[in-house]
């Protein structure tokens, strides 16, 4: 009696087979419910990281595209000569331009100076003539004949007063001031013959004096002259050679030539690698 009261409880609680089915099934329902959100949380975050990857290559391209544009025109400055990378330039201009300057400015003073040189060899040797010809005036002892040569003995003691002494200056003022008139009365009254040759002999001796200053004074200014012409010859050789190479620098402009050379190359460089980045960025996306 026992056993069979067992059993029946054993039969009892088996389960039937519809509902093990109903089971099975509510319970695949439920996995499929999570593989399908964990499938779905997956392909978000995937979506999520194709869009941002997307869109930061879309801006990646554009950003290359627009800088490819600029080293393009950038590239065109350089080629066609309308960017300067250095002041290599500017500083030959300038330097050009004050060399012209120096050059012009050394012309014009020399010029002064030869100018200046010409009119006080021109006073000069009118000096020395007038001296020459006084000089033989009182040799010969014919000294009336001094009177003749009065005035440009007196534009002599001008022109020589800077480098004459005082003493022959005065001492010729003094003769010359003496009228004509008083000359021939010394030539004719013979009490007064040994004063007039004793004076006559002072006469002689100043003229000489002066007559060689003046002479001194004038090879010393033609040396000068000569040596100045030398020197303005040897400062515009140096001068225009120095301007000579300056005009070729700014011709060949070798510092500015090779910056634009290694700028050029860099540029190119730069865009060639955008360029291919970008088309691999296209293929990705095709």
């Amino acid at each position: 009696m026992r056993v069979l009261f067992l059993v029946a409880l054993a039969a009892g609680t088996q389960l039937n087979p519809i509902t093990r089915v109903a089971q099975l099934l509510e319970g695949l329902s439920k996995k499929v419910e999570l593989d399908g959100k964990a499938e779905q949380d997956l392909y978000d975050k995937y979506k999520c990281w194709c869009t941002k990857v997307i869109d930061s290559k879309s801006a990646s391209i554009d950003s290359n595209g627009m800088r490819i544009s600029e080293l393009a025109a950038y590239i065109d400055d350089l080629t066609n000569g309308r960017v300067e990378l250095t002041g290599e330039r500017a500083k030959l201009e300038g330097e050009i331009k004050d060399l012209e300057k120096a050059i012009a400015d050394a012309e014009a003073m020399r010029a002064k100076e030869h100018e200046d040189f010409l009119a006080a060899k021109d006073e000069m040797d009118k000096a020395i003539a007038a001296l020459d010809k006084a000089v033989d005036v009182m040799d010969k002892g014919t000294n009336t004949s001094l009177v003749g040569v009065s005035s440009e003995l007196k534009q002599a003691l001008e022109v020589g007063k800077g480098f004459l002494s005082q003493r022959d200056v005065a001492g010729l003022s003094k003769v010359l001031d003496v009228p004509e008139v008083d000359w021939k009365k010394l030539n004719r009254e013979a009490t007064f013959k040994q004063q007039y040759t004793a004076r006559s002999g002072k006469i002689q001796d100043i003229l000489s004096d002066m007559l060689q200053t003046f002479t001194d004074n004038r090879n010393e200014a033609q040396t000068s002259e000569d040596t100045a012409v030398e020197n303005h010859g040897k400062l515009m050789t140096a001068k225009k050679a120095e301007l000579s190479a300056s005009k070729q620098a700014l011709l060949d402009k070798a510092g500015e030539n090779g910056a634009r050379a290694e700028s050029l190359a860099e540029s190119e460089a730069e865009k060639t690698d955008l360029e291919e980045i970008g088309r691999a960025s296209c293929r990705e996306r095709v």
